[in-house]
């Protein structure tokens, strides 16, 4: 991918992000369902994990901020609970599809 096609990418995915998180809001269900989202997209972008953990928590003005996941401690905390598990879940999804296709393509 190219990188004006990458910055496009990030950008458009940071603000589906968003707008699913307030969208959201203090439902825990929902965050956790937009996370999931958030990881396959990037992964389906070619972005690597690390890269989508920093956008979440390290780049200014980040999706967490922007949804006001990051008001405080105590819900910064939470939020990175509710990112942790749907990263284990995208993880999971993609290692089914992985198998199912790495079966599909050995019959």
């Amino acid at each position: 991918m190219e990188t004006d096609d990458r910055l496009a990418f990030i950008r458009w995915l940071e603000v589906i992000t968003v707008t699913e998180l307030r969208e959201a809001g203090s439902d825990v269900e929902k965050q956790k369902q937009t996370f999931v989202r958030y990881f396959l997209r990037g992964d389906g972008g070619q972005l690597h994990w690390a890269e989508l953990w920093d956008y979440l928590r390290n780049s200014y003005d980040n999706p967490l901020q922007r949804a006001g996941l990051y008001e405080d401690d105590q819900v910064f905390e939470a939020t990175l609970d509710i990112i942790r598990e749907a990263s284990d879940e995208a993880a999971q999804i993609l290692r089914q599809e992985l198998l199912r296709r790495t079966t599909t393509n050995t019959d």
